[in-house]
């Protein structure tokens, strides 16, 4: 079993889904469970690796990329107005998730965003959501 993304946004396995998660948030300086801040909640991803609130990178400034990251992996859509703002946030992003995965030798993550973005633009031309299933 493994998840698909309409659009051709994502297929692969939920391990896949929630090594990719890791990885967006990671590249903006957060933090996805198993955290290395033994004072973070196991059940919550955060915008900084310190828990800490951020100016720079919180829910009200990336609409787009928080509802993507609490968004249920297995079913449910993104309306198409979030997935819009997905976009922009996910291109205003790549030279950040680009350098964290030359760092961390993870072409995958680079890729991963990249059919996401795709994914995104095509339900944009279809006025459609994302759709998990």
């Amino acid at each position: 079993m493994g998840l698909v993304i309409s659009h051709g946004a994502f297929r692969g396995g939920y391990g896949k889904f929630n090594r990719f998660r890791t990885g967006l948030i990671k590249s903006i300086g957060g933090s996805y469970p198993p955290h290395n801040n033994p004072k973070l909640s196991s059940d919550r991803w955060y915008w900084r690796e310190d828990g800490e609130s951020d100016d720079l990178f919180n829910r009200t400034k990336f609409i787009g990329l928080y509802e993507f990251m609490c968004h249920s992996d297995c079913d449910g859509y993104i309306v198409p107005s979030k997935v819009r703002v997905l976009k922009i946030e996910l291109e205003s992003i790549l030279p950040l998730i680009k350098s964290y995965a030359q760092i961390n030798n993870d072409n995958e993550l680079v890729e991963m965003t990249k059919t996401l973005i795709k994914g995104c633009e095509s339900a944009i031309k279809s006025n459609e959501p994302l759709e998990f299933y």
